[in-house]
């Protein structure tokens, strides 16, 4: 097999990728020509895991979740139903202004992440179309469950 020769923003490229857009090694080395082997190796070098952690538990990552929240939740808004669009509405108030507080540290954003994805499930249990209903909630219940391991990890 020839030799690859890559440039150092390759690295940073697929770095980026994998730790702030979610991708799986796999994915990268698909979507970039990079060989899956050396992405993993540069993943354990360099520490991918942590710093994907790391990134999802800044107010960065989060934001990006509550980001993803009101985007679903904008599509409820097209709903027929005014009260539906009311709630989704209301929802999205929420969410930007629990935007607008999170602070800087994980144990300030836990409370509020919890309450905020608590109401969203509720909210999708019962107003949410069958077709959108399952992403949201699963996006919910690993939002939480990251929102959790990584209080716990600051309070180490």
């Amino acid at each position: 097999m020839a030799k690859v020769t890559l440039h150092r923003s390759h690295g940073e490229m697929v770095r980026r990728l994998f730790v702030q857009d979610g991708l799986t090694i796999a994915a990268i080395a698909a979507k970039t020509a990079v060989p899956e082997r050396t992405l993993y190796r540069w993943s354990k070098k360099e520490r991918w895991e942590r710093d994907r952690e790391m990134y999802a538990a800044s107010s960065l990552g989060l934001d990006a979740d509550l980001v993803q929240a009101q985007s679903l939740m904008r599509a409820q808004l097209r709903s027929e139903d005014p009260d539906k669009v009311k709630e989704a509405a209301d929802y999205l108030d929420k969410i930007t202004k629990i935007r607008e507080r999170i602070g800087d540290r994980a144990e300030d954003r836990m409370p509020i992440a919890l309450d905020l994805i608590d109401s969203l499930v509720d909210f999708a249990r019962q107003d949410i179309p069958e077709s959108h209903k399952e992403p949201l909630i699963d996006l919910l219940r690993r939002w939480a469950d990251h929102v959790r391991r990584n209080y716990r990890e600051a309070q180490k």
